[in-house]
């Protein structure tokens, strides 16, 4: 449980007392704590969804992914953008990457990389109840009140949602 909370710490902004657990030991729980994280941001997204348009909603879930992290990825990619320019030497790029600033080329990478989270997510397919499961449902329109703005348009007539089994 010590190198769980301490991948979580490690990982998260969210602090934990574990204090002697190395990171090298607690990566086997990287993947777990990566997976949890996607699927509160999952949750978000879907909750968020339920009240706001996709595009917001899917803006609030990569929000909460980065700020959740304490933008570990963002400042890698920007440190890994910044120091692969073209032309640079090895001791250069080196020097970059221990560098606290952050240049043109991360700043770059990292608006292009919210982007492309950001607009990955609102095209994410929403998924579809079958109609023979929607036909018994108790629940007027299921097949599309869950995903505000989903093609498929309410039905028409009113005996395709009766209450009765």
């Amino acid at each position: 449980m010590r190198t769980f909370l301490a991948a979580v710490s490690f990982l998260t902004i969210v602090r934990v007392p574990v204090q002697d657990v190395p990171p090298g030991r607690a990566a086997i729980f990287f993947p777990l704590v990566g997976a949890i994280l996607g699927a509160a941001g999952a949750g978000i997204l879907i909750a968020a969804n339920l009240v706001l348009p996709v595009s917001l909603a899917a803006l609030l879930a990569v929000a909460f992914w980065t700020m959740i992290s304490g933008v570990l990825h963002e400042d890698g990619l920007a440190d890994v953008a910044d120091a692969m320019r073209a032309g640079r030497t090895p001791e250069k790029m080196l020097a970059i990457l221990k560098d606290s600033r952050i240049g043109t080329y991360g700043a770059v990478a990292i608006v292009l990389s919210m982007i492309a989270r950001w607009q990955a997510l609102q095209h994410v397919p929403r998924r579809k109840s079958s109609p023979s499961v929607s036909s018994r449902s108790p629940f007027p329109e299921p097949r599309w009140s869950l995903w505000p703005g989903s093609p498929d348009p309410p039905a028409k007539d009113s005996a395709s949602h009766s209450l009765l089994p």
